[in-house]
């Protein structure tokens, strides 16, 4: 399942495992194109914690062009979470507590 809302996506998938390798996001393609920094990120969504990566892209002038965040809990639940495409670094930021608030909110019973 994935829930839109202005400049973030938030997508609730099955385990990598299973299906879950083949839901968004795609991922960057474009070689050179784009600096990707990450950063691990542990959260506890519902009394599961979940782990996973944040990703930060940047573009050739360091820009920034985007971010998401895969977390997984180990066994069949994965939430992906970031910037939508085009969107401005502003407008992910007016976006983002939003974004955590859905995020943090998940019920896993």
């Amino acid at each position: 399942m994935t829930v839109a809302y202005q400049a973030v996506f938030i997508a609730f998938v099955p385990s990598y495992d299973t299906v879950g390798k083949y839901t968004v996001p795609c991922g960057v393609t474009g070689v050179g194109d784009f600096e990707i920094r990450t950063e691990e990120v542990s959260l506890i969504i519902d009394g599961r914690q979940m782990v996973g990566t944040i990703h930060w892209q940047f573009g050739g002038e360091g820009n920034w062009r985007g971010e998401f965040t895969l977390l997984g809990d180990g066994d069949d639940l994965g939430i992906h979470y970031g910037s939508a495409n085009d969107a401005t670094h502003e407008e992910f930021l007016d976006a983002q507590e939003t974004m955590m608030q859905i995020v943090l909110s998940l019920r896993l019973d």
